[in-house]
């Protein structure tokens, strides 16, 4: 008897660790998903204040050879490609916001899994809170499948459109 408390006890101590591992790793993701929103607002600002002569000026005038695959196809970027280069403002603050909105449901997701994992490690497993956040999880998981497909979709045709 006395050996099966023991075994449960050192259960319960094994996933706390590992629930505060978890945390952990929650926290290091909300931490580079919030570092991604910020590099996208500053895109965002960028986009809004630099004229478009000036960045088309700029990729012209880049030295640029890279090739990277995407959804299948492998894109090509070098100096014959780049002379067809043609940047539209309006394009590309939308993919801006578009890639914003997802980072944030993505953001939204992270923190109520840490609150989530933070509620269960204190021991409040069954309550109304947990479920709202799991069925909000649940939402925004839905809301991102529709929302993958539309920004991968003005993803290539903004590209095919710029080249």
């Amino acid at each position: 008897m006395l050996e099966a408390v023991m075994d449960q006890s050192l259960a319960i101590r094994n996933i706390k660790m590992s629930l505060r591992i978890l945390n952990v790793l929650l926290i290091a993701t909300i931490v580079i998903v919030s570092s991604c929103i910020l590099l996208l607002f500053v895109l965002f600002v960028v986009a809004l204040t630099v004229s478009g002569e000036k960045i088309s000026k700029l990729v012209l005038d880049s030295n640029i050879d890279i090739s990277f695959k995407f959804n299948g196809m492998t894109i090509l970027l070098n100096k014959d490609i780049m002379s067809n280069f043609v940047y539209d403002k309006s394009e590309a603050i939308i993919l801006i916001l578009l890639l914003m909105i997802f980072t944030l449901i993505f953001l939204s997701i992270f923190i109520l899994l840490r609150k989530f994992v933070k509620s269960v490690i204190v021991g409040d497993v069954f309550t109304l809170r947990n479920s709202k956040r799991i069925e909000l999880v649940g939402y925004s998981l839905l809301i991102l499948s529709f929302l993958s497909n539309t920004v991968q979709a003005y993803l290539v045709s903004t590209v095919v459109h710029i080249f």
